[in-house]
Order: C-alpha cells, then structure tokens, then sequence
C-alpha cells in the first residue's frame, strides 16, 4: 500500500512552530519571576534569622559576662577623644545597674543616662552635635544593611 503524505499550504508548520516557541518563552518567562520571588523570599528569611540570632547572642553574652559591657563601653569611650561639659553616655537601664558604667563616665567627665532605646549591652555617647552611636539596635541595622549589600549610611534619628 501507498502511503499518504498531506501537504499543507505553505507557512503553516512555520506559524505552528512559531505559536508553540511563544508559549515555550512565556513558560519560561513565569518560572523565572517564580524563581526570582522564591529567591528573594529565602534572602529575606535568611536576613530576618541572621539579625534575631545576633540580638540573641549579644543579649546572652551580656547576661553571662557583665564584664563585656565594660569592654563595650571603653572601646565607645575611645572614639570620643573630647567631649563637652554637655556629654552623656547612654546605657540600658538594666545595663547599668550590672556594670562599672558610673565609674568610666565619671572618668570621661560624661553624665549617664539610661536610655531603653539603646539596647541591652549597646551604648551611644552624645557630645555636642555628635553622636557614636553603639546600641544594639544601631548595630542590627549595620548588620541588616551588610547582609542586604546596602552601602550607605543610616541616617540619624
């Protein structure tokens, strides 16, 4: 027996084709912005876990060895050479009743001020206009930019 062999008219495989390329590149299209949202929603639960993991560990290595806050607080102390009459040192209430920050503020000449804001184990000294800020939830933020590959400064509160 014969076999028989349909012809189609001239461009219709080309347009199948083509129509079926189409479909194939908008799949394509789809599982890449799927991907792309999956990609970014893991970089965002990584970050999220990262900055909760350094809050805790910071918050436990102040409980455990109140002698770091003196080491927190001299290194701050360090990077303010001059300081006027005005200067404070902020600290976390709880902070400053574990630690010796009384004592190295007097020495500096700094008033203390305790400060909920700054975070257990953070410090921020205000001299005048300027501000070192070491608090943790400053710290957090760097930390946070870092992970984000962020490059700019925060701005100031």
């Amino acid at each position: 027996m014969g076999r028989v062999v349909k012809r189609r008219a001239p461009g219709v495989e080309v347009k199948q084709v083509s129509a079926d390329a189409q479909v194939a590149a908008e799949q394509l299209a789809s599982a890449a912005v799927a991907l792309n949202r999956l990609s970014q929603l893991a970089k965002e639960r990584v970050i999220a876990l990262s900055l909760k993991m350094a809050e805790r560990i910071v918050g436990e290595a102040v409980e455990l060895s109140p002698e770091l806050l003196s080491r927190i607080y001299a290194r701050t102390l360090a990077c303010v050479a001059v300081c006027e009459p005005e200067g404070a040192l902020e600290v976390h209430p709880a902070d400053r009743a574990s630690s010796p920050v009384d004592e190295l503020a007097s020495r500096a000449g700094l008033a203390v001020d305790e400060e909920t804001s700054v975070g257990r184990g953070g410090v921020r000294v205000r001299c005048g206009g300027a501000v070192v800020d070491a608090g943790l939830p400053s710290l957090l933020l760097r930390l946070e930019q870092a992970l984000r590959g962020v490059t700019q400064e925060p701005e100031e509160p």
